[in-house]
């Protein structure tokens, strides 16, 4: 598939946040070449 990885990052954890992850999770797992870098939100509980 992929032979360089893309760097995702993901701003805001809440419902859609939560969910996006999921999809970079399976869709690296399925090696598409994403890996996550970065997340961020204000909320420092769902950090």
């Amino acid at each position: 598939m992929a032979t360089r990885k893309i760097g995702v990052g993901v701003i805001g954890l809440g419902f859609m946040g939560r969910t996006h992850l999921a999809a970079f999770a399976a869709a690296d797992a399925a090696g598409f070449g994403n890996r996550l870098v970065a997340v961020c939100d204000s909320d420092p509980a769902r950090r």
